[in-house]
């Protein structure tokens, strides 16, 4: 069976300040998001894999190959312009063949059984097998879980040319010619990453799931990982899960709530507060700054005197003042710093 993977989209990354990185090559924790879908649909027996990313294809190619587990056996698929995911996957028509085929979206983090869809896409002969998962809001709902089954003969409906969504197009286009569009609900996991926040609130399974190599990483506390070569004061404070690249430094009584991120060569200098947040490659916090719910990209520069949110945090994405405050004081530092969450 083949598989297309998704990785483009009008935004993009670009919703995050001053990261040009398209969100299929975040880090999560180590590798890029994308390189976790590969590894699933390889896990599951799926060899021919093409990419399609628009205009980000051959920068999604270069960072692939540069990875220590290099993926140099995929098919890569560029539009000159936005096709969208219907129509990049009609452009791959002479790759696809005439089997049916999955497509995937490259900003995930998959732990489900395949073998089911396929299975359930073949004995009922569908058009498209929507994967579907529970609703995050309502438990009685289903919402699409980012991949598809799909017939190749499908995407005949599809325009040779233009923006063609699956959801909004595609799946319309064939219920109204009477082929049929089918559900299977996923047994297992779809966490979807469409944006600064989802991505954060992912990156704890990630971090979670993915332990590393006791020669390159030491455990000094539950669930936080830090590489041999990064540095970290022995005042600072972390509390997983958090994941600490090579060349990074962390100083003096710093402190590091997680989920959290702190990328290569990033630096938290002395007295910082972070909570929920990815510090990317070359990026920085300032001494005493506050950070919360936030993905800071590469090399930029969070200073104390700046605004330390993109967004106003909501209850999810920060801890109570009780909790911080509580946790803070249980360090038995001489003088712990007091929390004051602003009021709504």
């Amino acid at each position: 069976m083949k598989a297309v993977i998704l990785a483009g989209g009008l935004r993009s990354g670009h919703e995050v300040e001053g990261l040009a990185l398209p969100r299929a090559l975040w880090p999560f924790p180590r590798e890029p998001l994308i390189s976790h879908v590969i590894g699933f649909l390889r896990v599951a027996g799926v060899r021919d894999i093409a990419i399609c990313a628009n205009g980000k294809t051959k920068l999604i190619a270069a960072e692939l190959s540069k990875q220590p587990q290099p993926w140099d056996d995929l098919h890569y698929s560029e539009d000159a312009f936005p096709r969208g995911p219907a129509g990049c996957l009609r452009d791959l028509t002479d790759w696809l063949g005439d089997e049916p085929f999955l497509s995937i979206q490259g900003t995930g983090h998959y732990s489900f059984d395949l073998n089911p869809l396929v299975a359930q896409h073949h004995r009922t002969h569908a058009a498209i097998t929507i994967a579907a998962r529970v609703s995050g809001v309502d438990a009685e709902s289903l919402e699409p879980a980012g991949a598809y089954m799909v017939n190749p003969s499908v995407l005949e409906l599809v325009p040779a040319v233009g923006f063609q969504d699956i959801k909004e197009q595609l799946i319309p286009k064939a219920q109204s010619v009477g082929q049929l569009v089918d559900c299977h609900v996923l047994r297992g996991q779809a966490l979807l990453v469409h944006s600064e926040r989802h991505y954060l609130a992912a990156l704890e399974h990630g971090i979670r799931q993915n332990k590393p190599a006791s020669d390159q990483y030491r455990v000094v506390a539950p669930d936080v990982f830090v590489h041999h070569e990064a540095s970290v004061a022995s005042t600072a404070r972390l509390r997983g899960p958090v994941w600490v690249e090579s060349g990074a430094v962390i100083g003096d009584r710093a402190v590091i709530v997680g989920p959290a991120l702190v990328g290569r060569q990033a630096r938290v200098e002395t007295g910082a507060l972070l909570h929920r947040v990815a510090l990317l490659e070359g990026s920085c916090v300032a001494a005493d700054a506050e950070l919360f719910a936030r993905v800071v990209g590469p090399r930029n520069v969070v200073k104390k005197a700046a605004p330390a949110r993109s967004r106003r945090p909501d209850a999810s994405d920060r801890p109570s003042v009780g909790t911080v405050s509580q946790w803070l004081e249980s360090l038995a530092w001489p003088r712990p710093r007091r929390v004051v969450a602003n009021r709504a």
